[in-house]
């Protein structure tokens, strides 16, 4: 009765040190795969900017309410004047490596900066539509979330909000184009933002 236990005790062993194995080979093609490239993008030159995306923040995102002291609004105004003349992009989910790959190694902090404005801009924007909705100006801080989600924005707030807008407002069926934004998200946030919609009761 021992043998066949022993057998599988052995066997086991056996099968687990050849996935160990394959596991380490794996790694380290996968290491050297990154190493190359990396090699490669970092002596990539520099290349035009022309096929970016840019962001241009509406005019009358400048508009700041009246006699409020709101600190949402009153720092997202601050974001949007300060980002008035730059150059705005968003790059989520793109790594250095492509980046570099694709504009050129030098042209990486330029767009590190491109992207951090985005950021910046984008929670701006989720801040203020905040405050709308505080304030009772429901419609204009849909109008804001919509533009944020157009851009590409990957928070989840941003994406409660106007479902919850929706809901309110009766036109829940705008849900739906909210989940084929989410759904084309390159973000790590993506499957969070598409559970969430659809938990949403009938949608």
């Amino acid at each position: 009765m021992k043998m066949p236990v022993l057998t599988s005790v052995v066997l086991f062993i056996i099968i687990l040190f050849y996935f160990i194995k394959k596991s380490s080979k794996e790694a380290a093609e996968s290491m050297e795969s990154f190493r190359k490239r990396e090699s490669e993008a970092d002596s990539t030159r520099k290349k035009p900017l022309d096929d970016l995306q840019f962001i241009t923040i509406p005019e009358d995102f400048f508009k700041m309410p009246r006699d409020t002291e709101d600190n949402d609004c009153v720092s997202a105004f601050k974001v949007f004047e300060s980002l008035k003349d730059q150059k705005i992009v968003n790059l989520t989910g793109i790594s250095n490596t492509d980046l570099k790959l694709s504009y050129g190694a030098p042209n990486l902090p330029l767009l590190a900066q491109y992207d951090q404005n985005y950021t910046v801009f984008a929670r701006s924007l989720d801040r203020y539509a905040q405050f709308l909705t505080r304030s009772g100006h429901t419609d204009d801080a849909a109008k804001i979330l919509e533009f944020a989600v157009e851009t590409g924005s990957d928070i989840s707030s941003t994406y409660k909000q106007l479902a919850e807008i929706y809901q309110i407002n009766g036109t829940s069926d705008k849900i739906s184009l909210l989940k084929e934004k989410a759904s084309s998200l390159n973000s790590a946030m993506a499957p969070s933002i598409l559970r969430y919609l659809e938990s949403i009761p009938g949608k």
